[in-house]
């Protein structure tokens, strides 16, 4: 069966990165983006796949010791601990005031903290994901 255009593009950028991490060492995605004409995101979603030789780590892109079936999953880091992450969340929650101006990353934790503000306080809230939105 025949790659799809999409597919042989991002199997010529992982090799391109891989080169790049072999010679030089964890590459910034800033850079792999720049020298591969691409966006951040797109370097991301390369990496993600299961079957990359590569992994984002910290910003950078460094070879992987992990197999696809070890590698993080949204899904079930959603699951894990969720109880905990839920109670840690509303108390955290409880130090918020009114007319307070909150960032809130994107995690399967922070979307417990969104969830657990009194939902009639004024605030500004600061975000860049779309479950912390929605919450």
């Amino acid at each position: 069966m025949r790659k799809t255009a999409g597919a042989e593009a991002r199997a010529l950028r992982l090799a391109k990165m891989q080169e790049l991490v072999e010679a030089g060492g964890p590459l910034p995605i800033k850079q792999a983006a720049q020298r591969l004409d691409v966006t951040e995101m797109t370097i991301r979603r390369d990496l993600s796949a299961a079957d990359s030789p590569l992994t984002a780590l910290g910003g950078y892109v460094l070879a992987t010791t992990l197999s696809g079936a070890d590698r993080y999953s949204l899904d079930e880091a959603s699951d894990q601990h969720a109880a905990h992450k839920r109670v840690a969340c509303e108390r955290a929650a409880e130090w918020v005031q009114a007319h307070d101006s909150l960032f809130i990353d994107c995690g399967t934790t922070m979307v417990h903290f969104a969830e657990a503000l009194p939902p009639d306080m004024p605030l500004s809230v600061v975000c860049y994901s779309t479950n912390i939105a929605s919450a």
